[in-house]
């Protein structure tokens, strides 16, 4: 049963009953603890970009032994929907299906524990269970997709925005509306960088990235 077919009253009862506003969980944070997750993120910053330079040198030195996988990682880089083969399209065949049906399968209860773990739970929601299954969606369709294209820049940012400024906070619409909105949009852009300087073509990625820029930082202003 879907876990928001009574969440008008229920989600309005937990809310006056808890005393706290949606979206926040358990009990205010002490001095402490609030220095000690700051202190925590702060160390977490650098040890990432650490990591990530580490890693980064070790792809360096593979392009700098194979030419020519090179070349073909340079191309994947800027992302392209040119080129593509249909056995790569079909080894992410599975992932997609997969993970589109795992998003669709969860997200009444996503919508649920967007209002706060409180409200969630009051309706039944088991959010470890939801948080782990929703990463799991997220992680399978963004490695599928950048496995196929490349990085697209934008493209995730964007379409959820906007799908959410159209249909509300409602995830059972904001994901398939962000199917839609997602393939309609990455559709014009590569017919934009197929056509815009033709015969040459640019790379998908970058014609993303031009125009996915600007059309963010204004949703996220039209959102503040």
């Amino acid at each position: 049963m879907d876990p928001l077919a009574g969440a008008g009253g229920s989600s309005g009862a937990a809310r006056r009953g808890s005393g706290r506003r949606p979206g926040r969980s358990g009990p205010g944070l002490g001095s402490g603890e609030r220095r000690s997750r700051r202190g925590t993120a702060a160390v977490a910053d650098p040890v990432g970009g650490a990591v990530s330079a580490f890693l980064a040198a070790f792809v360096t030195l593979a392009h700098l032994l194979d030419d020519q996988g090179f070349q073909s990682l340079r191309i994947w880089l800027n992302g392209t929907l040119a080129g593509r083969s249909q056995e790569v399209f079909l080894w992410g065949l599975p992932w997609f299906a997969g993970g589109l049906l795992l998003a669709f399968a969860i997200r009444g209860q996503v919508t649920a524990l967007a209002m706060g773990e409180e409200v969630a739970t009051g309706l039944g929601v088991d959010a470890g269970r939801i948080r782990i299954l929703a990463l799991g969606a997220v992680v399978a369709l963004t490695a599928a997709s950048v496995a196929l294209v490349g990085p697209l820049g934008f493209v995730g940012l964007v379409i959820p925005h906007a799908a959410r400024l159209l249909t509300g906070a409602d995830y059972r619409r904001i994901i398939p509306v962000s199917a839609g909105l997602g393939a309609i949009y990455l559709l014009a852009v590569d017919i934009v960088a197929r056509l815009a300087l033709a015969p040459v073509e640019i790379a998908t990625g970058l014609v993303t990235a031009l125009v996915g820029g600007p059309v963010f930082i204004w949703l996220v202003r039209v959102r503040l």
